[in-house]
């Protein structure tokens, strides 16, 4: 069993603007030790993620897609405010 990992979306690939979506995952351990930066950089107060974003993106399905959940109290993660996800896509360049 494969468990879920918080990701930031980050933008929609043109060539599939209904069904795949462009994520920063998060991690800690990306294999191949990726370019990345601490999650703090961009959520102050992270709802039970920690590690790293991986500054390039992944194609995910839509359908792979949900709000991120903290394990122990049940709390949506909010989504990265406008100020932090230029700070992320700048420098995921």
């Amino acid at each position: 069993m494969t468990t879920p990992h918080p990701g930031i979306v980050v933008g929609v690939p043109p060539s599939d603007p209904g069904g795949v979506y462009k994520v920063a995952m998060i991690s800690k351990n990306h294999p191949h030790n990726p370019p990345q930066a601490p999650i703090n950089n961009f959520i102050a107060n992270a709802q039970g993620i920690y590690g790293s974003v991986k500054l390039t993106s992944e194609d995910i399905p839509q359908t792979h897609l949900r709000s991120w959940k903290n394990s122990k109290t049940g709390e949506k993660q909010l989504p990265l405010d406008s100020e932090n996800l230029k700070k992320l896509k700048k420098q995921m360049g």
